[in-house]
């Protein structure tokens, strides 16, 4: 199975059975066990929901878990700019939707560890579909399954 963002820096196993995932640090039940880490309290959370709650509130230890999320995410889409060279990176989820925080981290990590030459004209920003990103590139993605040309022709 391939990786879908691989760091050799981080040793941590996946539920795929590799180690290097992105997953590993970026998922939201990470998020959620480095933010209990950094400010343990009674209730512990167990949603995305909660986490945004706690970001909300201005819990220092949610806000630092983002942040570094943000920055494992940023150094990843570095490496992406730094070979595709995109003009834009839509960044989604109800995280980025709630609270600036892991959007400015990424921002920031990309902006200081990508290449001069792929940030000059790149903007980073939040999916103007919001909450519907997904449903809609899903709705696109069959469309054109479905209305291809080899689809058409050999049915």
């Amino acid at each position: 199975m391939a990786r879908a963002l691989y760091d050799p820096r981080n040793r941590k196993r996946c539920a795929c059975g590799q180690t290097g995932c992105l997953e590993t640090q970026a998922s939201v039940p990470a998020m959620l066990r480095r933010m209990q880490a950094l400010s343990p309290t009674a209730d512990e959370p167990d949603s995305v929901e909660q986490l945004i709650e706690r970001l909300r509130d201005g819990n220092l230890g949610a806000e630092q878990a983002v942040r570094e999320v943000g920055e494992a995410i940023g150094i990843m889409v570095a490496t992406l700019c730094n070979v595709l060279n995109p003009r834009h990176v839509i960044v989604g989820g109800l995280i980025v939707e709630a609270s600036d925080e892991l959007l400015t981290a990424i921002r920031t990590t990309v902006y200081r560890t990508a290449r001069p030459l792929t940030t000059r004209n790149l903007s980073i920003g939040r999916s103007p579909l919001g909450r519907f990103a997904g449903l809609a590139g899903g709705i696109v993605l069959a469309t054109q399954e479905t209305l291809s040309p080899e689809r058409l022709y050999n049915a």
